[in-house]
Order: C-alpha cells, then structure tokens, then sequence
C-alpha cells in the first residue's frame, strides 16, 4: 500500500501557499505523516528591495499558517539559496517522500 512518512511543504508566503496548505494538511492527517515547512530564503538580485531582504525566523511559519496545523507533527526548516534547487536538495537529504 501507498504510504508517506514524511511530506515536504515549501513555504513562500504568499495566498496560494495558504490555499495549497489544506491539501498538505489532508495528506499529512490521511497518511500520519510528519510535514516538512519549509522556507527559501533566495540571495538577492539586482532588483530585490528591502522587503525581500528581511530574515524569516521559524515562528513566523506558524503565524502565517495559524492554528491550522498545529495538531500535525511539523518541522519547520529555513535554508538560503536558490529556490528549485534548495527544495530539491532538502528533499534528498532528508528523505522526504
């Protein structure tokens, strides 16, 4: 049988992230799996403002998803670098399914 232990949720701030939640939130309940958030921080370009700049501390995940998910088992990862190949790499070294 299909099964996942551990599911990996990139996390951008944005409304369809917080939309998409509700899936990764079924998945994770159906399957008694842990969810991975996790969150890019990608090094700035030419255009970035200082918006773009600003540090991301773990908490502020919870806050963003609000009480939606705290009764799954979560982890909440922060990394830098480029975004398709940060979640990638996670992925792999983390033996998400």
């Amino acid at each position: 049988m299909f099964h996942l232990k551990r599911i990996l949720f990139p996390v951008d701030f944005s409304d369809r992230c917080l939309r998409a939640a509700a899936y990764a939130e079924a998945f994770a309940g159906r399957f008694d799996a842990e969810l991975v958030l996790l969150h890019v921080i990608e090094p700035p370009t030419y255009n970035s403002t200082m918006d773009d700049l600003r540090e991301i501390r773990p908490e502020q995940i919870d806050t963003f998803f609000g009480p939606e998910l705290k009764h799954l088992r979560t982890v909440r990862a922060i990394e830098r670098g480029e975004a398709g190949r940060t979640i990638v790499e996670y992925a792999c070294k983390n033996n998400v399914d």
